[in-house]
Parts: C-alpha cells; structure tokens; sequence
C-alpha cells in the first residue's frame, strides 16, 4: 500500500507523463503457453541515438503469472484495446481480496511484447533473464 500511497502523492490519480511503465510479456520460451510475465518499472529517460549510452541504474519488479488459460488476460487485452486506458491499483491476495480504489491510477500505456521480441537493450531483458526466460535464440 505505501508504494501506491508515494506513487499517488507524486503523479496523482492519472500518471499522464507515464513515470511508471507497464509490461507484458508473452510466449515465454520456458514456460505454459499461458504463462506470461507482468513487469513493473521506471520510464527510462530517450536517449539521444549519436551520443554515449549512459549507464543506469533503476528498480523493477515482475512476476511470472501461471494460469490454466489465458482468458483474464484476453479479456483485459481486448478491453485495454477498446477503452485505451486500465487502472493500476493495489489488492490484497486471492483468498480475502480486497481491491483499494482510492488508490488507483490510471494509466494509457501498457507495453505488450513476445518474450522473443525482447532484446537485451530492452527494460524487459531484465525480467526475462532474472527468471530464467530469455531465449538466446
């Protein structure tokens, strides 16, 4: 909850210069084909294409989510795609959930990609190899 209770003091209820990035990885090389990985992180600064990359260091989270299908995620997909915005908010675990509105932010972006989309310049390398699913190939 504190990290929403920060998040929402410092871009409000709408994160409209999208400080906070959202991905969605599918098709994992090593996994259920309904298995994907959400990964939560920081808009990284544009980089200028003829000068230096500059060394960066940030903080993400992810996690490798295992359904028996992939209808949830279809649904918020399709969803996603008609209306152009979700909200991102926090809710306690499965067994007594309890979803915090007063806490939500909406979001307009949302990255989706395949795991064999993904390059190791990419933020999702990132969640990719730390659980052990990215593809060299």
């Amino acid at each position: 909850m504190k990290i929403f209770e920060r998040w929402r003091a410092r871009f409000g209820t709408d994160d409209t210069d999208e400080h906070i990035k959202i991905s969605i990885i599918r098709n994992l090389p090593k996994a259920n084909p309904h298995h994907y990985c959400v990964q939560i992180s920081p808009k990284l600064p544009a980089s200028d294409k003829n000068s230096a990359i500059p060394l960066i260091q940030f903080v993400s989270r992810s996690l490798i989510l295992t359904p028996n299908n992939s209808e949830n995620l279809d649904r918020f997909l399709a969803d996603y795609q008609k209306f152009g915005a979700y909200y991102l908010l926090p809710a306690t675990d499965i067994e007594n959930t309890q979803v915090f509105w007063n806490l939500s932010i909406l979001k307009k972006n949302l990255i989706t990609k395949c795991a064999n989309e993904v390059s190791e310049t990419d933020i999702e390398f990132v969640a990719l190899k730390m659980h052990g699913q990215f593809s060299e190939t």
